[in-house]
């Protein structure tokens, strides 16, 4: 049975035409297991334990002791990138960052893979785009 949290996630797939490529979904109390592909790309996202994103969602704000959490894509030209995060001794995330099997310092680059995979997962909202502003929000005053 899944909890309101993943078939929120499961819905918004559903209605934002992300079923156009076959998908892969299961849960339980403290995992997750999700999976896009479509011909050679595939994205998948495993996440055992407890996550907490940061505030923008934009990132992994910390875990709780013993969560994993492994993100992966494989490309058309087989490009492969994997990012593997486990929570740091106060629960901040550490990660290890490879592409085409090569470790890889979690830089810029990775910090935007991270956040697009995140956004196509739909395990955080995709940001406003630029000039949108919340309804009821007020313009900057000038």
């Amino acid at each position: 049975m899944l909890d309101r949290w993943h078939a929120v996630l499961l819905n918004s797939a559903l209605f934002t035409g992300l079923l156009v490529l076959p998908m892969m979904l299961s849960a339980d109390n403290d995992s997750i297991v999700f999976q896009l592909s479509q011909d050679d790309h595939r994205i998948r996202v495993e996440i055992h334990g407890k996550i907490t994103f940061t505030e923008d969602g934009r990132g992994i704000a910390s875990l709780a002791h013993g969560t994993q959490v492994r993100l992966e894509e494989d490309e058309a030209g087989g490009i492969q990138r994997r990012l593997d995060v486990e929570p740091a001794g106060d629960g901040s995330p550490a990660y290890t960052w490879r592409i085409n099997g090569e470790q890889h310092a979690f830089d810029a680059v990775g910090r935007q893979w991270l956040e697009r995979i995140l956004i196509a997962s739909r395990l955080v909202p995709e940001p406003p785009a630029a000039g949108h502003r919340p309804k009821g929000d007020a313009p900057d005053p000038q």
